[in-house]
C-alpha cells in the first residue's frame, strides 16, 4: 500500500479481556493551564536533587473519567519502588515515594497538582499523568523546577514537539504516530476507500486524526470529512451528521467513552449503525458492553448507546495499544493489585519507575541533569537486562545496560518516544471484546 511504516502479524484472533484506555491519551478538560516555569523553548531547566536519595511523586488520576486506571498504575508504581529497594535501592538508600496528587483526569487540576508537588516535596521525578492534556500543561511546569516527568500513558503526537525542555519529558507508551499506521492499514485492507474522521478537539484527538489522514491519503484513499468537536458538547448530532452527509465508505471516530456514545447513538440514529456499517474506533471507545456473566456494564459505552441491548454495538471495530506485558510481571502484579484495578499502563507504570531509578543509578547521582542524560542511554546502549536487580549488578560492574522492562523493549529515542508498540486490532461481538490480531509497528 506504499506504507511509511513496517507492520509484522503476529497473533490472530485470539479473545482479550479487560479495558484498554488510550483514552489515557486524553484528559477530561481541554483547557491548558501551564505556568511558564522553564525558559523559552529549548531553555535549561533548574537543576532538583543532589541530596543522594531519589523521592518520586506521582499525578495519577483516582476520580474523573480516567479514575478507573489510576488504583492499578499506583500499584504498579508501588510494585516497582518495592522491588529497587529490596535491591538495594538507588545509591545505597532507599527509594521514597510521596503520596498521590490527584488530578481528577483534568488539566486544571493536574497544574494544582504539579504545584503541590513542586512546592510540598523533595520530589526528583513525577510519573504522571495518565491524560496527555494534563501532561501537556504541567510538563513545562515540572521541567522549570528541575523534575523529571514519565507518563505511563500518554500518546498524543503532540507531546514529542512539547518535549522542548531539557528532556525531563519521556513516556514508555507509544505515540499514535504508531498506532495511526495500524488503523490506517485495517481500514485499507478491509477495503475502505472513502473515509470519514470525527476525533476530539484535544491533543489526543487531533494528533491522532491528523496522522490517520495523513497514513490514509499516502495510500491513495480519500478522507471524505475531517471533522473535530468538543468532546464536553452536550450534543453532537450536527458533527456526527457533517460525516455521514460526506458519503464515506466507513468512519472512524478518536473518541472518549462519553462523547463516543454520543457519536456512536448519532450514527446509529443517521442509519449508520456500526453492525450494518463499518465503525472504526481507537483505544478510548475499547471495552466490554457486558461483563463476565453476562450482565450490562452501565459505564461502558454500549450501555450509554442502550442499557437494554448487549449487543448494540456488535460489529465496531479499532485498534488499541496491545496489554503486553511479561509472564513475570503479570504473576506478581496480579497478586498485589487491588481487587477491582485495572491492568492497562500498569507495565508502563512499573517501566517508568524502574528507568529513573536506572538512569539515576548509572550517574551515580539523584540529581535531575545527571538523570536526564542517563535515560534514553539505559533503555539502549549496553547489555540487556530485565529487572532493576540485573542491571543494577551490571552497572555496579561499571557497564552499560539496555533495560527490557515489563512491557519488553522500550528503545527510548533522544526526544523520550518508544520506537516499537504492540498495538491490538479488535471487535465487538456478542458484547464482548475479540482481538483480532496483534501488530508490531516500529518506527526507524
Amino acid at each position: 500500500m506504499g506504507r511509511r511504516s513496517m507492520l509484522l502479524k503476529l497473533t490472530a484472533l485470539v479473545a482479550v479481556v479487560g479495558f484498554i484506555a488510550a483514552a489515557c491519551s486524553s484528559s477530561n478538560s481541554s483547557s491548558d493551564t501551564t505556568t511558564t516555569a522553564a525558559s523559552s523553548s529549548g531553555g535549561q531547566a533548574a537543576a532538583r536533587g543532589g541530596d543522594g536519595t531519589l523521592d518520586i511523586a506521582t499525578i495519577i488520576a483516582e476520580t474523573g473519567q480516567l479514575g478507573a486506571y489510576g488504583p492499578g498504575v499506583l500499584a504498579a508504581i508501588k510494585l516497582a519502588v518495592d522491588d529497587i529497594n529490596a535491591a538495594g535501592g538507588v545509591l545505597g538508600k532507599p527509594v521514597t515515594l510521596e503520596p498521590n496528587q490527584d488530578d481528577a483526569s483534568d488539566a486544571q487540576k493536574a497544574g494544582t497538582a504539579a504545584d503541590q508537588v513542586i512546592n510540598g516535596t523533595q520530589a526528583d521525578a513525577v510519573i504522571g499523568a495518565l491524560g496527555s492534556t494534563a501532561s501537556a500543561a504541567i510538563i513545562e511546569k515540572l521541567a522549570g523546577a528541575g523534575i523529571v516527568q514519565c507518563s505511563p500513558s500518554n500518546t498524543a503526537a503532540s507531546l514529542t514537539q512539547k518535549n522542548d525542555y531539557g528532556g525531563h519529558y519521556f513516556r514508555t507508551a507509544p505515540s499514535d504516530e504508531l498506532q495511526a499506521p495500524v488503523l490506517a492499514d485495517k481500514i485499507l485492507q478491509d477495503g475502505h476507500k472513502k473515509i470519514a474522521i470525527i476525533a476530539r478537539n484535544d491533543d489526543y484527538g487531533t494528533g491522532f486524526a491528523s496522522s490517520l489522514k495523513s497514513d490514509l491519503e499516502d495510500s491513495n484513499a480519500t478522507v471524505t470529512q475531517s471533522v473535530s468537536y468538543d468532546p464536553n458538547a452536550p450534543d453532537l448530532k450536527a458533527q456526527v451528521q457533517q460525516v455521514v452527509n460526506s458519503n464515506p465508505d466507513a468512519i472512524a471516530m478518536i473518541s472518549f467513552t462519553d462523547d463516543g456514545a454520543k457519536i456512536l447513538s448519532g450514527l446509529i440514529e443517521s442509519g449508520w449503525s456500526p453492525g450494518q456499517k463499518p465503525v472504526y474506533g481507537t483505544d478510548g471507545i475499547q471495552g466490554d458492553t457486558v461483563d463476565a456473566q453476562g450482565q450490562i456494564k452501565p459505564q461502558s459505552v454500549g450501555a450509554q448507546v442502550n442499557p437494554n441491548d448487549p449487543k448494540a454495538l456488535d460489529g465496531l471495530l479499532g485498534s488499541a495499544p496491545a496489554f503486553s506485558v511479561t509472564p513475570e510481571f503479570k504473576t506478581r502484579f496480579e497478586a498485589v493489585k487491588p481487587p477491582t484495578a485495572q491492568s492497562v499502563f500498569t507495565g508502563q507504570a512499573y517501566d517508568c519507575v524502574t528507568i529513573i531509578a536506572l538512569a539515576a543509578e548509572q550517574a551515580k547521582s539523584d540529581k535531575t541533569s545527571d538523570i536526564v542524560t542517563n535515560i534514553e542511554k539505559v533503555t539502549n546502549d549496553g547489555d540487556e537486562c530485565n529487572s532493576y536487580a540485573a542491571c543494577k549488578a551490571l552497572i555496579d560492574e561499571g557497564k552499560d545496560v539496555a533495560y527490557v522492562g515489563a512491557v519488553g523493549a522500550i528503545n527510548l529515542d533522544a526526544k523520550g518516544d518508544p520506537t516499537v508498540g504492540d498495538y491490538d486490532i479488535w471487535k465487538l461481538e456478542g458484547g464482548r471484546l475479540q482481538t483480532l490480531e496483534t501488530v508490531k509497528q516500529t518506527r526507524n
